[in-house]
């Protein structure tokens, strides 16, 4: 038996992120909708946007509750007739997953492969969440696969201090 062969990528949706006009109003909306605790940070990060080189820093908050017990992925698509998502111009930011450094290398591959551009890759430097603070930061790498997925895919890789 060969030894060498790698398990088969597969991609598990553990983040889904939006991207609000209104950040406040879209929390204060999910917490009147029954989200949890906000966690917030405020990050600071460097590396490429769209393949220049950049800094760039988030407001970021997030809920661990609203999640619980999802278990479906729908792919919607209207065939006919007015409807919803066309006056919509807010969409989901991205779907993500945590994964390890030697995993984003071979998921890299796959995404060049398969014609997908990085969006962004970044390493986090700064965080004010003290559940992180000087204990981990992050490599965020997004591919943009919004003209075929209609939102973007991100890979997480924490990194321990």
């Amino acid at each position: 038996m060969d030894t060498n062969i790698e398990p088969k990528l597969v991609f598990r949706i553990e983040q889904v992120a939006l991207c609000p006009a209104d950040p406040a109003a879209a929390i204060a909306l999910l917490t009147r909708m029954g989200a949890g605790e906000w966690a917030r940070d405020h990050v600071k990060a460097s590396g490429t946007v769209f393949g220049a080189g950049n800094t760039n820093e988030a407001d970021l908050a997030f809920d661990y509750e609203m999640l619980k017990g999802a278990n479906e992925l729908e792919v919607l698509h209207y065939t006919d007739g007015p409807n919803w998502m066309e006056r919509s111009p807010n969409t989901v930011s991205h779907l993500g997953m945590h994964c390890s450094a030697k995993e984003l290398l071979r998921w890299r591959g796959f995404m060049a492969a398969e014609g997908f551009r990085e969006a962004q890759s970044v390493r986090t430097f700064s965080h004010t969440n003290p559940v992180i603070k000087g204990k981990r930061s992050y490599n965020y790498v997004i591919y943009d696969t919004r003209a075929v997925l209609g939102v973007d895919i991100k890979f997480i890789v924490r990194l321990e201090a």
